[in-house]
């Protein structure tokens, strides 16, 4: 396994903390949690799952927030909501408040429509608030991201920015948008948006891969393990728990992993559990969509945690 050169620097020394932490006998629950609390949005993207689902799931807020309330307990530090879109979720207020007053970190991916009933105060007080925007060009993003209008995409958007909201892009690349990235980017910059992320697409998504330009390149690090999921877990709509939100479903709502228990039926106990037993599988013992990882985060703490065990991890800490 070919690893770049290991460095000491600031992103090693946070996940050496963190797989400190994650290594004790004593921690039962992750770090970070990405959740679906709807499967309902406002777009139908066409490398996304959601609209191929044959029943809409959501999540009742207050067993939510009582399931905040101990994993909070646990050494819970943020939640990103995804979807779905968190925006389409009618009681994403009473969610955000709660995270308020239990002081835990959250954020979210959106689609970037914002409805008149989502509190900006409260929205302001997210870590992060990332839009999907893959195109500008109304009949490119109407092709990509479909049914809402990217004219009132933009609205939101700058509706978030002049409050103060924590505003950044996440860009799927592809062969269907690539062209009209340059015209993104000059949006953003009207904005001032300086936060901008690219995404590779997910293979068998059904949408064509293009070789972006080297600068929005993603660097997918080699790995042995998935250690990356004792520092973050998915659970969608459901209250089903995966490794991550790519295992949970392809373009056609097909689980790529076996679900590691339910969040409303299984014991957080047995849950974690199981996530231990997927910690330790070999990289040839992942399911395949693992060993081709597309998440940049991800592979790069499982790289780095591969390298800190492989040596004395101990000058780390």
């Amino acid at each position: 396994m070919a690893y770049r050169e290991m460095k000491f620097d600031r992103k090693t020394a946070k996940v050496s903390r963190y797989f400190q932490r994650v290594m004790s006998p004593d921690h039962i629950g992750p770090i970070s949690l990405q959740v679906a609390l709807t499967d309902s949005c406002f777009n139908r993207c066409i490398m996304c799952d959601h609209p191929a689902r044959k029943k809409m799931h959501r999540m009742e807020v207050t067993d939510w927030v009582r399931k905040l309330r101990l994993f909070k307990d646990a050494g819970l530090e943020s939640v990103c909501y995804s979807g779905g879109d968190p925006m389409a979720y009618t009681d994403f207020n009473d969610v955000m408040a709660a995270h308020i007053q239990l002081n835990i970190r959250f954020g979210m991916t959106i689609t970037g429509y914002v409805p008149h009933y989502i509190d900006l105060n409260l929205l302001n007080r997210a870590d992060w608030v990332r839009v999907s925007l893959d195109a500008v060009t109304p009949e490119v993003y109407e092709k990509v991201r479909g049914k809402t209008p990217v004219a009132k995409v933009k609205d939101g958007i700058e509706r978030m920015v002049k409050a103060g909201v924590a505003v950044g892009l996440g860009i799927t690349l592809h062969a269907d948008n690539v062209a009209d990235l340059p015209n993104v980017l000059a949006y953003a910059d009207t904005l001032g948006i300086m936060d901008i992320e690219t995404h590779h697409i997910v293979p068998d998504s059904g949408v064509r891969a293009v070789r972006v330009p080297e600068k929005w390149e993603r660097k997918i690090e080699p790995f042995q393990n998935c250690h990356a999921v004792r520092y973050q877990l998915y659970i969608d709509a459901e209250g089903d728990v995966y490794p991550c939100c790519i295992t949970a479903g392809d373009a056609q709502a097909v689980p790529q992993a076996q679900a590691l228990g339910n969040l409303w039926v299984d014991s957080w106990d047995a849950i974690w559990e199981e996530v231990l037993k997927y910690s330790k599988l070999n990289y040839k013992e992942l399911p395949e969509i693992c060993r081709t990882c597309c998440i940049q985060r991800l592979s790069q703490i499982n790289s780095i945690v591969d390298q800190l065990q492989a040596q004395d991890s101990k000058s780390f800490f």
